[in-house]
């Protein structure tokens, strides 16, 4: 037998793939996914992800491209009728006017993103995120080789990047502002008003981008939605919009995203897919040129449901002791603040609590220490009012059991 010793696995990792944390809310998912495997009534309220099926003009496409045999390689940035979808949805529900080589189709949202921060970032170069934020922002920044900037938001901003916040954290290594609206885990919207503050100061640095993550546009109840291309269309060299079909269309296995921006960086986003994932799967394509091209009535059912849901959990939650709420404009998320039952329940943090709520109350919600904000809670109210009902009363139980 050998005598030589081995240096365990992870020394042999690169200093990289060290530095990236996996996703907060997939880790809690899964634990919560082991507890019900083994048997366990636990209600899941930590995924960002729809309970609706997919609407049913989208799967019959899907099975008619199955059918006709649409089963090899595309394009790698995708088909050119998904191409012109996403162009016409753009002009109908955005005014705003990109061509077939503006636009680019993804293995989802988040490989969109991250390709437009791979092929923009340098080392050093800065990426300003306002805190809460999802949770992989930071991440792909940080695997891109760039330094996320954290600008702290406070329930007086509506836990959104204010212009007078963001101009105090621009440097000269400042190379791109990530906006999210309605945004995840806030579930609050920018207006014309407070997008058009941040338009004005962007205006004067040019060497700024803008990622623009507009994957829950449709789920909106209050207000109206704006993107900060409807207030400046200047900054259109600059911006990049990111969207998709998992959200507004319950499509999220689907793996559908895109993104849209000048055709020199879509170019170069294509480079980088044609390297790794190559084209997202041709069936799904078929698909979301489906969802986006044909009138979607449960599209409408979908944001009416989850505006219900958002008003029945927003209204039992701030009956619990301790609980501070703002009510989401959008998403289906709310976003609670804690800070006041960590100290009366003389528990340590926000994810001590989560764990034992998920433990001894069979509740599965997310940490806010993992969206940039510790002593807050992301609750989703992906599940109907029943089981919510039941979160409800378990949550409550918990608190009191602990008082």
């Amino acid at each position: 037998m050998s005598s030589v010793r081995h240096k365990p696995l992870t020394f042999m990792l690169s200093n990289k793939i060290q530095s990236i944390h996996p996703s907060l809310t997939l880790t809690i998912a899964q634990k919560a996914s082991d507890m019900v495997a083994k048997g366990l009534d636990v209600i899941l309220l930590s995924l960002g992800e729809p309970d609706f099926t997919t609407p049913l003009t989208v799967k019959e496409a899907a099975h008619l491209a199955i059918e006709s045999n649409m089963t090899y390689y595309t394009p790698v940035d995708g088909t050119a009728a998904l191409k012109e979808a996403i162009c016409l949805k753009l002009s109908r529900d955005n005014n705003l006017q990109y061509q077939p080589n503006e636009i680019i189709v993804s293995n989802g949202c988040k490989q969109a993103i991250f390709n437009t921060l791979y092929s923009l970032l340098n080392p050093g170069d800065e990426v300003i995120i306002g805190s809460p934020y999802w949770v992989s922002y930071p991440e792909m920044v940080t695997a891109c080789d760039g330094t996320p900037i954290f600008v702290q938001t406070t329930l007086e901003d509506r836990f959104l990047l204010t212009a007078k916040k963001l101009a105090q954290a621009i440097t000269p290594k400042t190379k791109m502002v990530i906006l999210n609206s309605p945004a995840n885990p806030s579930g609050q919207n920018y207006n014309k008003e407070e997008l058009q503050a941040i338009a004005d100061l962007l205006i004067h640095y040019p060497q700024i981008f803008i990622c623009s993550d507009d994957v829950y546009e449709t789920i909106l109840w209050e207000g109206k939605y704006f993107n900060i291309l409807n207030v400046a269309p200047e900054l259109k060299p600059r911006t990049i919009l990111v969207n998709g079909v998992s959200k507004s269309h319950a499509m999220t296995g689907w793996r559908i995203g895109y993104a849209a921006a000048d055709k020199i960086l879509i170019a170069a986003l294509k480079k980088i897919q044609s390297q790794t994932t190559s084209n997202p799967c041709s069936i799904s394509q078929v698909a979301a040129t489906a969802a986006l091209n044909q009138h979607c009535a449960e599209e409408h059912y979908m944001q009416q449901e989850y505006k219900r849901r958002h008003e029945f959990l927003f209204q039992g939650l701030r009956s619990i002791p301790f609980f501070t709420i703002l009510p989401s404009q959008g998403t289906f998320y709310l976003w609670v603040d804690i800070t006041k039952a960590l100290e009366h329940l003389n528990i340590a943090n926000d994810f001590v609590f989560a764990e034992q709520l998920l433990h001894e109350g069979l509740v599965s919600i997310v940490p806010g220490s993992g969206f940039g904000m510790p002593g807050f809670i992301r609750i989703s109210f992906t599940a109907d009012i029943p089981i919510l009902t039941k979160a409800i009363e378990r949550i409550k139980a918990f608190i009191a059991k602990n008082t």
